[in-house]
């Protein structure tokens, strides 16, 4: 693998449950060059079971390219379950039974996961410490799922912690409140102990929640996948003799699916579309790389999305069983908060979204020649 100067290009590992807001994410993190290395993917029980979830992350990789794009990129199956709770449950009532219900154009992966074993009981979290090691001081983290293998890597390298740039988590709420019960997120709920040992300043690690972005549903219900938005995802040919790639008219349907779902199952709030949670957590990684160490890309060179954040102590509710899952402010912390996201240019954000397509497009037609 050749291995790009991080001085311009970002490192980044995504950690995710594909999930179709995760492959926004994914397309994010692998096709927009300017920015991003991929590194490696690692998957985690969440939006559907752990061989689903990981058997999605392989196809998508295969749809956008990325091992053309980065060398080779291999797929960590992480945590099948909580840290200390029995499973969960899924969400095939938004992501079907599959976890990318809604179109046939997803490939069949042609290449396999690391899956634990006897030597590794959790494949990601190994693979990520090896990551952190290659990239000290550098490596951006992206977790759009439960935070399982997070909490698991905190728990068994904690001297890894102090060399990771930036973890960058979509999960929580507060005045939105919950998607899966009156007050808990999705992503927290799904773990809530895990959650807590990764954003909790008083239970968790400061040296971690001080260097980690937190989107929550308060942020991330802005960025609606508008009708309009779809059909610029789609796209359309410049001219009958040349093709375009599937990708754009995959992910088109993805949302169509996406939108109906979210409109059945939360009402008449999304008849505009649903919200793509999870690739804000990638694109806020841009403006705040900078803010979060020495050694970065030149500020003027990356985004700024016009983000605005307020630095939180945090924590998870883990007892109360009418509670569990709920993100809780202990108040503001500047030196050791988490940067809670409260706003950004979401049109700015969709047009990162746009231009990675375009990037996929025209890899895509060099190496096929559509």
């Amino acid at each position: 693998m050749t291995v790009p100067e991080t001085s311009t290009k970002i490192p980044l590992w995504i950690d995710c449950d594909p999930g179709h807001d995760d492959a926004i994410a994914m397309l994010l993190g692998s096709n927009l060059p300017e920015y991003f290395f991929l590194v490696g993917i690692s998957t985690v029980h969440g939006n559907a079971p752990l061989k689903r979830t990981t058997n999605n992350a392989l196809a998508l990789l295969d749809a956008f390219l990325v091992d053309e794009a980065h060398g080779t990129v291999n797929v960590y199956a992480g945590a099948e379950r909580p840290l200390e709770r029995p499973p969960m449950g899924h969400a095939p009532s938004i992501h079907g039974e599959s976890g990318l219900d809604g179109t046939s154009l997803l490939p069949s992966p042609t290449k396999q996961a690391q899956w634990p074993s006897a030597n590794h009981s959790n494949p990601a979290v190994d693979a990520l410490a090896e990551a952190v090691k290659q990239y000290p001081d550098t490596l951006a983290v992206v977790a759009t799922g439960a935070l399982t293998n997070i909490a698991a890597f905190v728990q068994k390298y904690p001297e890894l912690i102090a060399p990771i740039r930036v973890l960058s988590v979509m999960g929580g709420a507060f005045a939105a409140g919950g998607n899966i019960t009156p007050n808990a997120e999705f992503n927290i709920w799904c773990d809530p102990e895990a959650a807590r040992i990764v954003l909790g300043s008083k239970y968790g690690s400061n040296a971690l929640a001080s260097k980690t972005i937190l989107l929550t549903l308060d942020m991330t219900h802005q960025a609606i996948a508008t009708r309009e938005i779809c059909e610029k995802v789609r796209g359309k040919n410049t001219s009958v003799s040349e093709k375009q790639y599937y990708v754009r008219q995959m992910l088109y349907e993805l949302l169509v699916f996406f939108g109906k779902t979210y409109t059945r199952e939360f009402g008449a709030e999304f008849a505009r579309g649903p919200p793509v949670h999870d690739p804000l957590a990638v694109a806020c990684v841009l403006p705040l790389y900078h803010v979060l160490g020495e050694s970065a890309p030149e500020e003027n060179t990356l985004p700024s999305l016009d983000v605005k954040y307020t630095r939180y102590a945090l924590d998870i509710e883990t007892k109360d069983p009418k509670l569990v899952g709920q993100t809780i402010k202990l108040g503001k912390d500047a030196a050791e908060g988490v940067y809670v996201i409260e706003s950004m240019d979401i049109e700015a954000f969709w047009r990162l979204v746009l231009r990675s397509l375009d990037h996929l497009d025209a890899r895509a037609h060099s190496l096929l020649k559509l």
